[in-house]
């Protein structure tokens, strides 16, 4: 047998099932060595083995790729936030976020399990992590009287802030809402903020509090016992830098079509994903062979990404390029270049 292969169907949902079946113990599962003997193992012929691992690993290849560019991509507008306003960061400020609000801040709407299902969009506390701009279209649906669907709805610009996590790290996480199909609200967990438009853009101020500077401010306001929280206190006597509005705005637009660009990656990685457990799941059922997969064929599936560090670029490159790949990425394929990932 090759160990390739060996390990491939292991790792695949028959060879999980099994192991699942397997298993005895309470919190902690054990697979003993007398139970993996007794698994079945598909045994085609050597060569075929061979093949069938050669295709497997490059299309996990290019899955891992896909998923590593986008993490690495994670750090690219934080670079091109400290390039573009650095130096106001390092300037002695006195003026706070509570100025630049257009409205009190507001913990959202509580509203209990039983009541969700259909009705308004609710945005929660997991909808503010991994994504640049809160992504709406799998929101939760609660229930809700008119009044508080006016009290608490959110519009587009609106910032939402975690109110606590367990994990340290994921307290104060500020995310900006989108453009909105319908009306939505947010839940209890989270504190909306909605800035004078006149005095800041709002995605400066995403980029503000998810940047090193921004994150060292709040972390110093939050408060640590069975979990870490902070308040809306806290949050309005955050240091707030404001530099001039057009070069907040010209930061703007370099978010929104980054943020394009990562809608795009994140389905590569999803086709990526889908085509390696596809491959994988018929492997495994004997549908599978070199015949189903040529040369040619491994190669556009496998597209190599040369990951190399990202590289902070002036405003005015990161703006150009980005419109470039915009535009381009309108008519053509799905690319996964980035700048800095090229």
């Amino acid at each position: 047998m090759h160990p390739s292969f060996l390990a491939l169907y292991l790792n695949s949902p028959n060879g999980r099932l099994q192991s699942e079946i397997a298993a005895t113990g309470g919190s902690q599962r054990t697979v003993t060595l007398q139970a993996l003997a007794d698994f079945e193992i598909p045994l085609p012929p050597l060569e075929e083995q061979k093949q069938i691992a050669t295709i497997l690993e490059k299309c996990d290849r290019l899955r891992r790729n896909r998923r590593y560019a986008l993490q690495l991509s994670d750090t690219f507008l934080q670079s091109v936030f400290l390039e573009t306003f650095g130096n106001f960061l390092n300037l002695n400020t006195e003026n706070q976020f509570q100025e630049v609000l257009e409205i009190p801040l507001s913990n959202g709407v509580f509203e209990r399990n039983e009541n969700y299902g259909s009705g308004t969009p609710v945005i929660w506390v997991d909808n503010l992590y991994h994504t640049t701009s809160i992504d709406t279209s799998k929101l939760r649906r609660a229930n809700l009287d008119n009044k508080f669907i006016q009290k608490y709805e959110v519009f587009e610009g609106d910032l939402l802030f975690t109110r606590s996590s367990l994990v340290r790290e994921g307290t104060g996480q500020i995310n900006i809402v989108p453009k909105l199909s319908e009306r939505t609200t947010f839940e209890c967990h989270t504190i909306r903020a909605r800035v004078n438009k006149k005095l800041v853009n709002p995605y400066y101020i995403l980029g503000l509090y998810r940047s090193s500077y921004g994150r060292h401010l709040i972390m110093q306001r939050a408060n640590t016992a069975t979990r870490t929280t902070i308040g809306q206190e806290g949050i309005e006597e955050l240091l707030c830098p404001i530099p001039p509005l057009p070069l907040q705005e010209k930061f703007a637009r370099i978010v929104q079509k980054f943020e394009r660009l990562r809608t795009q990656q994140r389905e590569s990685e999803r086709q990526a994903e889908h085509l390696f457990q596809t491959l994988l799941h018929r492997a495994f059922r004997g549908e599978l062979t070199s015949s189903d997969f040529n040369d040619e064929a491994v190669s556009v599936f496998s597209q190599e990404i040369s990951v190399q560090q990202l590289k902070p670029k002036s405003p005015g490159e990161v703006a150009e390029y980005l419109h470039t790949k915009v535009n381009q990425q309108e008519t053509e394929a799905v690319q996964l270049t980035l700048p800095g990932l090229e």
